[in-house]
């Protein structure tokens, strides 16, 4: 064997071992950006979220469409074994991929935008109308302006009209190897988290553990049917009412407690 054939076996050796890690870095590089992306439009779509629950009675159908619109441009659908972003660039176009994606979402075992109301709970104003403090009974109304819910020096009565949500955006990793690689960093940190014992903020750790065990289940199984590879992506925002809440209207109910994954600090008026 001559000194070039084994310099030459040699290279092909070093690029077999190379090469994988190179593809990696750089697919993986371009899939990070994206997701940076995702999470800067998944911020901005609890904004508009929690501004249109504000200005609308908290309503949640309301919050879920302006949430979801935000985050269109973002969303991708599988065509043969391929991701497709389609993208949004007037009108015309926003029409046409919501109408692309109204029949394919009902399809979806797991929703793109997902909306979830962190507070205020029934716990905290389930016991007062938001006029008189004495009256214990059920609110059928708490008024964002009245005095008492406007007051600073009692803050847990003023954090009755603050409402609060977090937006979940189910992002399909459109790039290939390299979302795969990342999908399985990302599980194995929500496997060590589910070994936690409690969470700050958290009021039921063990059924909290288990939801989140079932959601990271069923993201496997889209995963293994080759519906590709999502990552929840979530984001909380806060904002003060700017209309009456109505918390058991037209079979609407607030949450009995804070059950959103992104807790807020103990002691709130959760």
């Amino acid at each position: 064997m001559t000194q070039a054939t084994r310099e030459s076996g040699q290279a092909l050796v070093e690029s077999a071992i190379v090469m994988p890690l190179f593809v990696f870095v750089l697919l993986g590089t371009l899939q990070l950006g994206l997701m940076h992306q995702a999470q800067a439009l998944t911020t901005y779509a609890a904004y508009r979220a929690v501004r249109a629950g504000a200005l609308n009675h908290a309503e949640h159908d309301v919050m879920r469409r302006a949430a979801s619109a935000a985050l269109l441009p973002m969303v991708s659908t599988q065509e043969d074994g391929k991701e497709k972003v389609w993208t949004v660039s007037s009108a015309a176009d926003y029409a046409m991929k919501v109408q692309r994606l109204r029949l394919q979402w009902n399809l979806m075992p797991i929703k793109p935008v997902e909306v979830r109301i962190c507070g205020p709970t029934l716990t905290a104003v389930g016991t007062t109308n938001g006029i008189n403090p004495s009256a214990r009974r059920p609110a059928n109304v708490v008024q964002f302006d009245a005095p008492l819910n406007l007051d600073q020096a009692n803050w847990r009565a003023s954090d009755r009209t603050k409402l609060r949500v977090e937006v979940t955006f189910n992002y399909r990793m459109p790039i290939p190897f390299a979302n795969m690689m990342l999908y399985q960093i990302a599980r194995g940190q929500e496997d060590a988290e589910l070994l936690l014992v409690t969470r700050t903020g958290e009021q039921d750790p063990t059924r909290e553990r288990f939801r989140r065990r079932e959601t990271r289940l069923l993201h496997d199984a889209m995963a293994a049917a080759g519906q590709g590879y999502t990552l929840p992506i979530r984001a909380t925002y806060a904002m003060r009412m700017m209309s009456d809440l109505y918390p058991r209207r037209n079979g609407f109910q607030l949450p009995q407690q804070n059950v959103c994954h992104i807790p807020f600090a103990r002691g709130a008026a959760e």
